[in-house]
């Protein structure tokens, strides 16, 4: 299976996630697989909504709390879910780009390394929920368009930054972009490290018969994100 996606509507973790249900893999399933994460049983499902007049999925996490405090501890406990072995290799990779770039941006080392935002129940769902995701519906390789260069500023904990964040901006190193005219956080952390470790390729479409689709959507900060994926057959 290929899965083609669309992110020059943005991307992040969630959006990514919301899209994959979409397209066929089973949330319940996913949301099972990630609720001891949750001190109370959270619940994660995808809702229909409308964005821009089309329809979207958007993906709803009841549940508060943080899964850790950095990418080592996340990773730790994500390790002790019943996951497949592939899917915990590949969210750590993810978060170890994220840790790479942050410590770049700080001045740190990746242990030193603290996620606010990105340490949330619904953030670290929306990572491994992908990966896991992409791993049920049988994707042997994904690729995507390139990504939006938004600009603009978003507040942070840090203070208020220049869009992309400059770890996002980190994470897109060897990852093909293309301006928007669009002020607004487009391409999140997570949907750029996303990308960054799991794709293969960039551009246009690569040939295949399409067998589904799927549209999630989401909001950053500053922005409305759409992300659409594309399943098929070579």
């Amino acid at each position: 299976m290929i899965a083609y996606v669309d992110a020059r509507r943005g991307i992040s973790g969630v959006s990514l996630l919301a899209a994959l249900i979409d397209a066929g893999a089973d949330g319940d399933e996913i949301a099972a697989a990630l609720r001891p994460l949750s001190p109370r049983e959270a619940k994660l499902r995808a809702e229909e909504t409308i964005v821009d007049g089309l329809r979207t999925s958007r993906l709803s996490v009841d549940g508060t709390g943080r899964v850790g405090e950095g990418p080592r501890e996340i990773v730790h406990r994500l390790a002790a879910l019943d996951l497949p072995r592939d899917v915990v290799r590949r969210a750590a990779d993810v978060y170890g780009r994220i840790a790479l770039a942050e410590a770049r941006v700080h001045a740190v080392t990746p242990r030193a390394v603290r996620f606010e935002e990105l340490a949330t129940l619904r953030s670290v769902a929306g990572v491994a929920g992908s990966v896991l995701a992409l791993h049920r519906l049988g994707v042997e390789r994904l690729t995507t368009s390139p990504l939006p260069f938004g600009g603009g500023e978003v507040t942070t904990h840090h203070g208020r930054l220049s869009l992309p964040a400059p770890a996002t901006l980190e994470l897109l190193k060897g990852v093909p972009v293309e301006p928007q005219a669009v002020e607004g956080e487009l391409v999140t952390p997570t949907g750029a490290a996303l990308i960054a470790a799991l794709a293969s390729g960039f551009g246009e479409i690569p040939p295949m018969t399409v067998g589904a689709i799927g549209v999630g959507s989401a909001r950053s900060a500053t922005a409305s994100i759409v992300t659409r994926v594309v399943l098929g057959r070579p």
